[in-house]
């Protein structure tokens, strides 16, 4: 996207997903995410963002913070589409 990869990417919901190891904790790498971001979003993309971390320890809650913006998403988007599926 934008000439970044992304780690995942729903083109739906144009929703992206990346998770940061330990690299991403340095100045320079935060200074270039928030500007990666920032490119991203001019396309109207969301970018949320995870920390490796959470994903292994938390998986569930990382999981419901995805659904919750997947809902927000769609349920914004112009046609009014639904996620569909259990908890919709």
């Amino acid at each position: 996207m934008a000439n970044f990869i992304l780690d995942f990417y729903c083109h739906e919901s144009k929703l992206a997903i990346e998770l940061d190891g330990s690299i991403h904790n340095s100045e320079d790498q935060k200074l270039y995410d928030r500007e990666r971001d920032e490119m991203i979003q001019e396309l109207g993309i969301k970018v949320v963002r995870f920390k490796n971390e959470e994903v292994f320890k938390t998986l569930a809650i990382v999981l419901n913070k995805i659904q919750s913006e997947l809902k927000i998403r769609f349920k914004s988007s112009p046609n009014g589409e639904d996620l569909g599926g259990a908890n919709s």
